[in-house]
């Protein structure tokens, strides 16, 4: 069997799990404290997941569908909205929603 095409997908990581920045600032087109408050959210939506999960496996909470791991497109997308943007979630965007 040959493989038909090779491909690569870049990583970006700006701030370590300490809030502290690891790409040199002229790399970097967004400053610093939006850089926080952006990690700040995505680690917010951390927390109310696994707290969901929590709840749903001691059966307080129905059906949950996680959203480890998907923060950071739900958090884009919730900082991307105007106010007169239309919404309408499925699973796994509780960034968007919480934002």
């Amino acid at each position: 069997m040959s493989q038909a095409i090779e491909s690569t997908i870049p990583y970006y990581q700006y701030l370590d799990h300490q809030s502290k920045l690891t790409a040199p600032k002229d790399k970097t087109n967004i400053e610093i404290p939006d850089l926080i408050t952006l990690y700040h959210l995505m680690y917010f939506t951390r927390s109310f997941d696994q707290k969901a999960v929590a709840l749903q496996r001691t059966g307080r909470l129905g059906t949950y569908a996680s959203s480890l791991g998907q923060e950071a497109i739900g958090t884009a997308i919730g900082i991307a909205m105007e106010t007169s943007d239309v919404f309408l979630p499925s699973y796994r965007e509780y960034a968007a929603q919480l934002i």
